[in-house]
């Protein structure tokens, strides 16, 4: 709901957690694609509260309305297509 940037539904800030589940399932297999939707909400969001003379701490929009789509970092050794066990030995620039 805009100018606050509230759900509709129940009142929370948004995205509130259905809204970062409906997101997730619309977007599914384009994340990047969801990342520059937000983005551009965000863009929106602060314009608002701008407008409304409310104080803005970016770090904490970004955090509330992108942040939450990074996907937990997934250890190399763990990560598709790697075959071979990661050491320091197979690890680094060339010499």
């Amino acid at each position: 709901m805009r100018p606050l940037w509230r759900c509709r539904a129940c009142g929370a800030e948004w995205p509130c957690s259905p809204a970062r589940l409906r997101l997730l399932r619309e977007y599914d297999g384009y994340r990047l694609s969801l990342a520059f939707y937000l983005v551009v909400m965000l863009n929106e969001a602060v314009q608002d509260a701008q407008r409304l003379g409310l104080s803005i701490d970016l770090a904490a929009w970004y955090t509330r309305m992108v942040a939450w789509i990074r996907r937990p970092e997934v250890p190399v050794e763990n990560a598709p297509g790697v075959t071979t066990p990661v050491t320091s030995a197979t690890c680094g620039p060339s010499s």
